[in-house]
């Protein structure tokens, strides 16, 4: 069985050069960027709509979904946190399904719930393209990504902990 971390970002939120981020190279070291303001400029340019925080409701419906999502396709999902730009999960899959198609079923279902509640009649864009699927090749791996799932995040609007949805005190998160 693999077992995934799994962030996404909701859309036009965490936008290429506009401040300070990370990402890790092929040799897996932590890198930060500066600042770009041209290339953030650039990217906000592209963006076709308005960029997306979730409200608590909106965290909550989602965070159901992926949890259903998981269920029906016999996925287990260990640990997540949806923060108002951006989600992070752990998912164990026993049929060793790609990443890319984890994501996708994922980011479709929960836009279909999303649509249908907040934004009837039209399709928004909710989550960025791709997003960042990293294994966790051991139970030492899998324990530190529960750790930050689930205590490190800043202001979550929901999480859940492998048994249950855990609604956190409000915070002073962004919109």
């Amino acid at each position: 069985m693999n077992l995934w971390l799994l962030t996404n970002t909701t859309y036009g939120t965490w936008l290429p050069g506009d401040h300070k981020w990370s990402y890790t190279d092929v040799t897996g070291t932590m890198k930060l960027t500066a600042p770009q303001p041209r290339l953030a400029e650039h990217a906000r340019a592209l963006c076709k709509t308005a960029p997306v925080h979730l409200s608590k409701p909106q965290a909550e419906a989602a965070l159901t979904q992926l949890l259903e999502t998981c269920q029906y396709r016999g996925w287990t999902l260990h640990a997540g946190a949806v923060m108002h730009n951006h989600f992070h999960l752990i998912v164990g899959d026993p049929s060793e399904t790609a990443p890319k198609k984890i994501f996708n079923d994922l980011k479709a279902y929960t836009s279909r719930v999303l649509n249908a509640r907040y934004n009837p009649g039209e399709r928004r864009k909710w989550w960025t393209r791709d997003g960042s699927p990293r294994l966790l090749p051991n139970e030492r791996a899998y324990l530190s990504a529960r750790g930050y799932v689930l205590e490190r995040q800043p202001n979550p609007l929901v999480i859940y902990d492998g048994v249950a949805m855990i609604m956190p005190q409000a915070s002073n998160q962004s919109p």
